[in-house]
């Protein structure tokens, strides 16, 4: 059994409810907890950035030619606003359980400056991919765990929650896939141009973009930003 889905389940009966499926805020601003009952097959999805654990049951991920699981030994981060498919499975003890936690930009910058030469940038040449599961270590568990009980409690969550949040994120960035939200706090780089690209193809969706004009606001050749947003997008 896993480590977390015993804390998951206890947060679970903190938010009763008689839905299948839904997902609620904790209290700690960003930080949501979600639940599916049933088996969901593929489908379409959309995750803005940010960090998605799994506390029990797991899902199935589709990118491209990609596939990939994520579950209660794995977490997910989210760079860029990224449009996928994905399958839902639930435990056979009960639902799939989880969190989601928003990256806050401002916040982001403050952990990077703090960290310094200790986040984990990677020597991999080329931007990161915008959609990366990583495996759980000791420490993201501990944090996750502490995390999750605290959010137990609403006085607990308004005092300590985002404090804890932020030993999530700032775990993230220690991670293997620590460059993926490092590269947000850097402007000018190719993955920061792409993640702009999106946030703008997404809210301003209604308009007719192309990939001249979105290239052109980001400083960049058609060619370059082509090649760039295919290696972000898989």
């Amino acid at each position: 059994m896993s480590r977390l889905a015993p804390h998951f389940r206890e947060l679970q009966a903190r938010f009763q409810s008689s839905a299948k499926a839904g997902a609620v805020s904790t209290g700690v601003p960003g930080t949501s907890f979600f639940w599916v009952a049933n088996e969901v097959p593929r489908a379409p999805l959309l995750y803005s950035a940010g960090i998605v654990i799994i506390g029990q049951g797991y899902k199935v991920g589709y990118l491209g030619d990609r596939a990939f699981r994520y579950d209660e030994d794995t977490y997910l981060v989210v760079g860029v606003p990224m449009p996928f498919e994905c399958e839902t499975h639930p435990a056979k003890s009960g639902p799939l359980l989880g969190l989601r936690i928003d990256i806050d930009i401002t916040a982001l910058h403050a952990l990077v400056a703090s960290l310094g030469s200790k986040t984990n940038r990677s020597d991999e040449t080329g931007p990161p991919s915008g959609l990366e599961p990583v495996k759980m270590n000791e420490e993201m568990i501990e944090a996750t765990i502490r995390l999750v009980n605290c959010l137990r409690d609403p006085i607990d969550s308004k005092v300590l929650g985002p404090s804890m949040v932020n030993e999530i994120i700032y775990r993230v960035l220690r991670g293997e896939q620590g460059r993926v939200l490092y590269s947000l706090t850097q402007h000018s780089t190719p993955y920061a141009a792409i993640a702009r690209a999106l946030d703008r193809i997404h809210s301003d969706y209604r308009e007719a973009l192309t990939v001249e004009s979105l290239a052109e606001e980001n400083a960049m050749s058609v060619s370059s930003f082509h090649r760039t947003f295919k290696r972000v997008t898989g």
